[in-house]
């Protein structure tokens, strides 16, 4: 259940991130379209109905998701408590250092004072369940531990997922800014020719690396 709630926030992200870029080519058209013709209303609506889009991804589907996967990691930490202690474990530990996490059980086993061979015996042979317990618990310990291993790999993916969607937009903001900026400056009466020729020379710059950032 947890590979199919990260499978599906992942497709989310990407999903969202191929609406930013969308957005970016509708904001980049409108720049040279009059707000009021045909085309300026179309944009506009475009923009709109991407926006409405992103919020219902981002608000109504990625939280729950969200809410979903810290759940299920509280409800396994929840049960793993019950029967281990688990050692040198930190949420910042990155992946590659998970195999000094360590564990124990809560309750070690108790220390059974020495008996014979044939009280042994006895003992084993009028109640085997014992052994199948003890194996069958051992068993469920180990499933818990690779569980959890598991479930922390797969947060460890999200987390990066989560940084790279970040980095992403703010790169992208950080294009589109540097784009608005140099669009002022060259729309203000007193520009220089000099510059105008520049600033549409880097304007065009920008927007390619805009173009090729969104491919």
């Amino acid at each position: 259940e947890m590979d199919s709630v990260v499978h599906s926030m992942k497709l989310l992200y990407e999903k969202d991130i191929a609406y930013n870029f969308e957005r970016l080519g509708i904001d980049l058209a409108m720049v040279t379209t009059n707000a009021e013709s045909d085309d300026g209303v179309e944009f506009m609506r475009r923009a709109t109905e991407l926006k409405a889009k992103q919020q219902q991804i981002r608000e109504d589907i990625l939280q729950p998701l969200r809410d979903t996967v810290q759940h299920m990691l509280r409800e396994e930490q929840r049960l793993l408590g019950k029967d281990v202690y688990i050692q040198n474990e930190d949420v910042d530990t990155p992946i590659e250092q998970f195999r000094a996490v360590g564990a124990k059980a809560v309750e070690p086993p108790k220390l059974i004072k020495p008996f014979n061979v044939e009280e042994w015996l006895q003992l084993f042979r009028s109640q085997p369940w014992l052994s199948k317990q003890a194996a069958e618990e051992q068993r469920n310990l180990e499933r818990r531990k690779d569980k959890r291993g598991h479930l922390n790999k797969q947060r460890g993916i999200l987390d990066m997922q989560e940084k790279e969607v970040k980095k992403a937009q703010a790169e992208r903001e950080k294009k589109e800014k540097a784009i608005e900026d140099m669009k002022t400056r060259l729309a203000a009466p007193d520009c220089p020719a000099a510059d105008k020729f520049n600033l549409r020379r880097d304007i065009n710059l920008q927007t390619e690396a805009l173009e090729d950032f969104s491919e």
